[in-house]
C-alpha cells in the first residue's frame, strides 16, 4: 500500500467516524502524521507491517483501547504513546525494541502487555505503575532483572518471563496474590524465593 492509498483509508475512516480499523500486513513502512484524524478509532491493527518508528501523533488516538503491533521492525516507542489514557491490549511482540519508555505506565487501564520476542534488557520502573495489568508476556527478551517494585501489579493474573537471562527473582513477586501462571523456563535460576509456596492460585 502507498501512501497515497493510505491517506485515503486515514481520510475516509476518520469522515466516517469509524471505530475499527484493520491496516495489517499492507507493507507500511511509515505512517503519516495525518493518523491524528482517527479519533473515533478504538481497534487499530499494524500487525505485520515494516514499520520502524510511530509518529507521536499516534497519542492523540483518544479512544484506542487495543493497539496491535505484532511483528513490524519497532526500534523504540514515542513518549506519546502514554497519552492513551483508555488503551486496555498492547500487543509489541516480535519487533526490534531494546527499550520501553517511561512513559509506558501512564497506560492506566492497560491489561494485557504483549511484549515477546523482542531486545529488552531491563523494564523501566514506571511499568509497576501498571496496577490494572492481568497478562504481562516478556518471554524471549534479554532481561536479568525484574523491578524490585513488581508487587505493584496487584491484578496480574499471567507472567510468562521465559527465555530470558534472570538469575533471581525479587522477593516482591511472591505477593502477587491473583498470580495464577508463572513461566520461567530457559533462564539461569538456580533458586526460587521459598514464599513463591504462598501463591495459592498458582
Amino acid at each position: 500500500m502507498n501512501q497515497k492509498e493510505l491517506h485515503h483509508i486515514i481520510e475516509h475512516a476518520a469522515k466516517n467516524k469509524v471505530t475499527q480499523l484493520n491496516l495489517s500486513y499492507k507493507g507500511l513502512t511509515t505512517l503519516p502524521p495525518e493518523i491524528a484524524q482517527l479519533t473515533d478509532v478504538q481497534v487499530l491493527d499494524l500487525s505485520g507491517n515494516q514499520l520502524m518508528t510511530l509518529p507521536p501523533e499516534i497519542g492523540q488516538l483518544a479512544q484506542l483501547e487495543m493497539l496491535n503491533l505484532l511483528g513490524n521492525q519497532l526500534m523504540t516507542l514515542p513518549p506519546e504513546i502514554g497519552q492513551l489514557a483508555g488503551l486496555q491490549v498492547l500487543y509489541l511482540s516480535d519487533n526490534q525494541l531494546s527499550v520501553l519508555p517511561p512513559e509506558i505506565g501512564q497506560l492506566a487501564q492497560l491489561q494485557r502487555l504483549e511484549v515477546s520476542s523482542n531486545k529488552l534488557t531491563a523494564l523501566p520502573v514506571e511499568i509497576v505503575q501498571l496496577t490494572h495489568l492481568k497478562e504481562l508476556f516478556l518471554q524471549g527478551n534479554q532481561l536479568s532483572a525484574l523491578p524490585s517494585g513488581i508487587a505493584q501489579l496487584s491484578q496480574l493474573l499471567l507472567l510468562n518471563l521465559s527465555g530470558n537471562q534472570l538469575t533471581m527473582l525479587p522477593p516482591e513477586i511472591t505477593q502477587l496474590a491473583h498470580l495464577k501462571r508463572l513461566t520461567l523456563r530457559n533462564n539461569y535460576l538456580t533458586t526460587l524465593p521459598p514464599e513463591i509456596a504462598q501463591l495459592a492460585q498458582l
